[in-house]
């Protein structure tokens, strides 16, 4: 796609954005070396997720072309990113080399701190070979878990549970919510208020997820963060150059 049409359109506004993030500072992230290895590597054999700016901090979720799922390549990368592609996602296959546990707490601090000790955890996993913290671009990180072997993505799923059960934490059911103040967290689908939440969602067959070098719908880029320099972390290092 050449350079947007209405460059100085502005498609996010916030506080770390303050005089907006425009069409043509979208165009020049995704259309930089770097930035465009990350996202083709990202979405290799896989089907893509686009979310397009419809206006001012408004996005719309884009999965098909002509009723047929999106896969990317270097032949149709400059056609589908444009200035409104805002944000860039993925999906699991069926057979996966890694697992994803995104952690879930709107408290900066805390998720920090969870992820960092969650990271520790899931690295010492028999069957985990490596980890990768992950900002997303919002208010918290994916812990990306890679297998010492590829498994079937519900497998993964399962080893990953189950691994996180022995440690502490636990699953639970409303019956057994008032107890859950002597855990430090939970597994489970939806998260209970307050407390950090190890969210095994997106390990499914098409699960969505954000690709390292995206820029989340409020225009942070997503980006690994090494473990050693987590805790020193702002949200702010995701912000992207904008024309002045």
């Amino acid at each position: 796609m050449p350079v947007p049409k209405n460059p100085e359109t502005i498609v996010v506004k916030n506080e770390y954005y303050p005089k907006g993030l425009k069409e043509i500072d979208v165009w020049n992230h995704y259309h930089e070396l770097k930035t465009k290895y990350k996202i083709l590597n990202g979405t290799r054999n896989r089907e893509t997720v686009l979310f397009l700016a419809t206006d001012l901090n408004k996005t719309v979720v884009l999965r098909n072309m002509n009723k047929t799922p999106i896969r990317m390549s270097p032949s149709n990368y400059d056609f589908l990113i444009g200035g409104r592609t805002l944000s860039i996602h993925t999906t699991m296959n069926k057979i996966q080399d890694f697992g994803i546990v995104d952690v879930d707490i709107s408290n900066w601090d805390k998720a920090k701190e969870v992820t960092f000790d969650a990271a520790r955890f899931l690295d010492k996993a028999s069957f985990i070979d490596n980890v990768v913290i992950r900002f997303t671009g919002k208010t918290s990180f994916h812990i990306i878990c890679y297998y010492k072997k590829p498994l079937d993505v519900d497998r993964g799923k399962l080893l990953l549970k189950n691994y996180l059960l022995e440690g502490n934490i636990i699953e639970t059911s409303e019956e057994d919510e008032e107890d859950i103040d002597t855990y430090d967290y939970t597994v489970r689908h939806q998260r209970i208020p307050n407390i950090p939440n190890l969210d095994l969602a997106p390990n499914k067959y098409r699960g969505v997820y954000i690709i390292e070098g995206a820029l989340s719908v409020i225009g942070l880029e997503c980006m690994n963060v090494d473990i050693k320099r987590l805790k020193q972390f702002r949200k702010e290092q995701g912000i992207i150059k904008t024309k002045k």
